[in-house]
Order: C-alpha cells, then structure tokens, then sequence
C-alpha cells in the first residue's frame, strides 16, 4: 500500500516538473531579415512570441505584445518624431482601441477605434487649438454624425461624408466660415480679396457664396426611384402570395392569412411595410393534395425558384419542367421564397434611408444651388492683428498667387557653379526660371530676379531696415539736439543710422569683439601661443571704443527705439505691390491706428543669382480703417 502511494506521488511529482518547464519562458534576440530590425523579449519557436522590445532600423521603437512573430495584442510605438500609438495591434496593424499623438500636425491626439491601421468607429479626436470633434470615423476621414466643440465653447452638431461636411446645425451661434475651415467642407464661399484696392479682408463681416445641396430637389429627383423601388417590392410580395396559395401554410402562417386578404387593396407602401413586418420565418408544408401545378404562370414561378435553387439535379428539373410538386421542389420554392423576403427587406431599408442613401446608388449626383449670407469675417485684421503666424498664413496665400507652381509642381533639383554655388530646382511646366531651393526665389536664366514668393514678419533684417530709417529722419531733425554733440558722436551715428544695415553690422561687430577677445583669454588660446597679453586686449578694446562705439549715440539710439517702441508694435498687414515689391503697413500698439507704412524693393545682387533690397518710408494709405479696441 505504502509502495503505491510512492508511485502516485512520484508520478505527481514528475507531472508537475513537467508542467514547469513547460512554462519557462524562453528570452532572448531576434533579427527580422525583412528589414534587420532587433528584437529582445519572449521567444517561442525562435521568434518573437509574448513580451518584448523591437528597434527598427528607423530608430522607431515597439515594446509590447508579439504573437507568433507578429505585433497583436497590447503595445506603445513610438516614432522617432515623437508621434505615439498605444493601443491593441494584430497582425502588425493597428487595430481595436488605441490612442494616436501627434507631433507638430492640426490633430494633437486620436482617442478611439482603429481598423488595420485606420481610423474606424465612433471616438475622439483633439486638436492643437484646444478643439474637440466627437464622431464616426471611417478610414481616416469623417463619416457620420459627429459633434464639433470649439475651445470657446461653441458647439457644432452634423453629418459628414467621406471628411465633407453633407449636413449642418449650428449651435451657440458659431461662425459658419470658421466651420468651412475647421471641416474642410467642400462647398467653400467665394471671397474678394484683392490686395492694394479692395479691404474686404478688413470687414468685419463679408458676404460669402455657399453651396449647400437642395433638399427639396434632391426629394424630388428620389420620388420616383422610391417608386420604382416600391413598384418591384411588390412584384416580389405578390410572388410571395402565389408561393403560398401553391403550398399548406403552417399553423403560424395560418392566423395571419385573413389579414393579408385586408391589406391586399392598400397601396404600395403600405402593403410592402405590412407584409415586411409579418415575414413568415418558417418554410411552407408540403401539401399533398394537390400534386401539380394547374397554370402557366404557376409553372414559371417554379422555374424562377428553379434557378435559386442549390441543389440542382436532372430528377428535380425534370419536374420544374412538368410543374409537379414534389417535396424536392417544395423545397425549392421556400428558398424563393426566403430570398424575395431578404430582397423586399432590403429595399424598403433603402427606401427608408432616403435620396441620401438612393441617388448615389442609382448614379444621381446631389443637387445643390448656391446661398449667399453675410457672416463675421474670420480673416478681419481685427481678430489677427496680434497674431503674426495668422497674418502670415493669409498674407502668403495672396502673394503666391499666379505662382502656384513653385508649391504645387514637378520640380527637378539642381545644382551649378556660377560665381559662386548656386542650388536651385527647374520646373517642367517653366523651365524659363531657376528657383532658389532655399527661399524659393526666382531668376531667369540670365540670373536676374524676377519674383519673390513672399515677404514674412521673420525677416527681421528689412523690418530692422524699416526702424534704421525712421531713427536716421529723427536724427536730421536734431531731435534731442542731438547735432550738437561731439565729431565723434556725429560720425558714429551717420555710420549706423546713416548706412544700410549700420545698426545690424554695429551689432554684429560688437559681438564679434567680444568672441575674439574672449577666446584671446581661453587655455586654448594660451596653450596655441594665440593668447593676447591684457595690454593687448585693452589696446583692442580701446580702439573698437573709439571707432565704432560712442556713448552718446548708442543712447540716443536707445532713446529712440523706445520713443517709437509702441509705433513698431505690430506689423498690420504686407501686400503683394508688383513681382519683386511690398509694401508693410505698422500700427500703434496703444491706440491701434496705423503708424508708418514702407515699401520694401528686391532686386538683382552685384553677381546672378543673388538679391538685394531697398526700403523707402511712403504715406500711409487713406483708405486703411482703424482698428477697434474691443478687438
């Protein structure tokens, strides 16, 4: 008894050393030869299999679930952009719930379904401005009903269709045109906005031209294919009800067969709904009384049901043929039967969708017509004055125009030496130019400049231009009495204010001073033998005081920069004046009325291929209108 109580537990022993090894996880490297990525974790069979860490070649990172040498199951990818998914995978795809972040996109973070790497379902999307769209999703794009939250608390309830807005109610009095540009809708308004003559960008409303689809046509278009889809659901009904009287009903399809006979005199809609909602889900008995069919419109029903039927044999032709109701054919006609029931149900779904669902389908394009409402300009100067990255945004899509190309086109990079390196790309559609690879500047073959693409408020060395000659007329005025002042005093100032770009190179020459004196003094310097001795470095500092340095006109300089401090506040608007010309308009920070208006020139450099600038002070433009307060 003793011995074979040993052996069960022996034997229970060795089982469950078994179930142990069973269990141990393998961990090591994996190679995948596809792209030579590197893999660390949970292995079974060689390859990835449970939890591990994956480096791809890209420098993109996945650490989670692996399932037979693929990502399925939980998991973080992290780009080397910054961008993130986490959330389930299968079969390498993104797929289940996820949440995506984005790095420098409109979209800040993907909160919801996901279908093989698309957006798919109903879930969130938060965007950088601070606003939220809650919605169906389909690969990618917007499909169904969403809701959209501005960050001012505005709110926006519609329908979308493949990303375009197809449906609108609006909410909190939103501003229609900021819902044009939050939604990428097709139907876009037309503005006017032309520079130098027109300010129709300054209004603060504006007239827009909207096309909306036209439900009442679209009603009307879809009328009578609701007809002709009613007309052949009930084609299908009435077959039904021959199918029947050829066949014993059972005993369910027995109580409702009185109402049917009530409802056989209504009309089309109403009978294909009744019959619909009482669909018979059981097959028919076979009846054996009645042996064969008796009529020609009879015999070819059952060749119809004949041709639905998958078990097609000779023995049962034959039969269809001679109109005999045997219990094969019986059979046949309930698979008819079933199917003319799928196919009625389908239509009236159809049906009940609408033109939404029907036109499409039958090849019809929605109709629209064309709405003009007067709404809040969402480009008025007013609301952006502030805002630099905004204005630039819409001052670059004028001063664009006409040039499309350079953004849009086929372009061929190249590379030559003129008198000096010149990278530039050609175009197919025109070849006649040579543009900047850089700042998309454009020449002519000969090297002349013929257009620049645009003026921005980051090129900080024409608005410096702008300040140097508003400084420069204060100083012949004798503000300050400023003349009076010493040779010296007079040569520095008509060296910096007095020359193109004399602040600028006074600026970068102090700097310059100080680096090379301060690396005069660094252990490098001292153990390179380039070191200067502290006389030295006086006698340096000396002299750059003398020749480019003077303490009453750099604070005279000073004093002017916070004279005009508040004149320069904002750069109001730069338009477009010819190929090569703009003009930049400022306005007062304090009161917000326009203060000095230039116009900047660009111009061939002494050598092709290369540019220069002049800037004259003009009158400010009568027709600029001020700009409120409250805004």
């Amino acid at each position: 008894m003793k011995t074979s109580r040993f052996i069960v537990l022996y034997m229970m022993m060795l089982f469950c050393a078994s179930l142990i090894h069973a269990q141990k996880v393998n961990v090591g490297k994996y190679i995948f030869p596809k792209d030579g990525s590197t893999y660390y974790g949970e292995l079974e069979g060689g390859k990835p299999n449970g939890k591990g860490k994956t480096t791809f070649k890209t420098g993109d990172t996945y650490e989670g679930e692996y399932v037979k040498g693929k990502r399925q199951g939980y998991g973080v990818y992290t780009f080397t952009d910054g961008e993130k998914y986490e959330g389930n995978w299968y079969q390498d795809h993104q797929h289940g719930r996820g949440v995506y972040y984005y790095v420098n996109n409109e979209w800040k973070k993907y909160d919801g379904m996901w279908y093989l790497d698309f957006m798919q379902g109903d879930r969130t999307m938060y965007y950088t401005n601070g606003d939220i769209f809650i919605g169906e999703w389909f690969q990618d794009k917007r499909n169904g009903h969403g809701k959209y939250f501005y960050s001012n608390g505005e709110v926006y309830s519609g329908s979308w269709e493949n990303d375009i807005l197809i449906h609108s109610s609006i909410q909190n009095d939103v501003d229609i045109t900021k819902i044009k540009d939050k939604t990428n809708i097709a139907e876009k308004g037309t503005r006017n906005l032309q520079p130098n003559d027109n300010h129709d960008i300054d209004k603060r409303t504006i007239s827009i031209t909207v096309s909306v689809i036209d439900t009442l046509e679209a009603e009307r278009l879809f009328q009578p294919i609701k007809d002709s889809l009613l007309a052949i659901s009930l084609i299908k009904i009435n077959k039904q009800k021959r199918i029947q009287e050829l066949l014993e009903p059972s005993p369910q399809q027995k109580k409702t067969k009185q109402k049917r006979k009530t409802n056989e005199n209504t009309d089309i809609y109403h009978t294909s709904s009744s019959v619909s909602q009482e669909q018979e889900t059981n097959d028919f008995y076979y009846n054996p009384t009645r042996k064969q069919v008796k009529t020609s419109e009879e015999l070819a029903l059952l060749s119809e049901a004949y041709y639905y039927y998958p078990y097609k044999e000779d023995k049962i032709q034959k039969d269809v043929w001679k109109g005999k109701l045997t219990i094969e054919v019986v059979d046949c006609l309930n698979i008819y039967h079933r199917y003319l029931s799928e196919g009625i149900q389908t239509i009236l779904s159809d049906v009940e969708l609408g033109w939404r669902k029907c036109l499409p389908q039958a090849g019809v394009a929605f109709p629209r017509k064309e709405i003009i409402e007067t709404v809040h300009n969402p480009d008025y100067r007013g609301y952006h004055y502030r805002d630099a990255d905004t204005l630039d945004m819409l001052e670059r899509y004028q001063q664009r125009k006409g040039w499309e190309f350079l953004y849009e086109g086929a372009r061929i990079y190249k590379e030559d030496t003129y008198p000096f390196k010149f990278n530039y790309y050609i175009y197919n559609d025109a070849p006649q130019y040579k543009v900047d690879e850089n700042d998309l500047t454009v020449y002519n073959t000969n090297g002349q400049l013929v257009y620049v693409p645009s003026l921005t408020r980051k090129n900080s060395y024409v608005f410096a231009e702008i300040h140097r000659l508003v400084y420069f007329a204060d100083y012949k005025k004798n503000k300050y009495n400023i003349l009076s002042e010493s040779q010296h005093t007079q040569k520095f100032l008509n060296r910096t204010l007095g020359e193109k770009g004399g602040i600028e190179k006074s600026s970068y020459l102090g700097v310059g001073v100080a680096l090379v004196l301060a690396f005069s003094a660094s252990p490098y310097a001292y153990f390179t033998g380039n070191s200067l001795s502290p006389n030295q470095r006086g006698q340096m500092i000396d002299e750059f005081q003398k020749d480019y340095r003077d303490t009453a006109g750099e604070n005279f300089i000073n004093q002017l920069a916070k004279d005009h401090e508040n004149e320069f506040g904002y750069i109001y608007m730069i338009e477009r004046v010819s190929d090569v010309s703009f003009r930049v308009i400022y306005i007062n920070s304090r009161n917000l009325k326009p203060s000095y208006c230039a116009l900047i020139t660009y111009r061939t450099g002494t050598k092709p291929f290369t540019k220069d600038f002049s800037v004259k002070l003009i009158n400010v433009p009568t027709n600029i209108p001020p700009i409120p307060f409250e805004e």
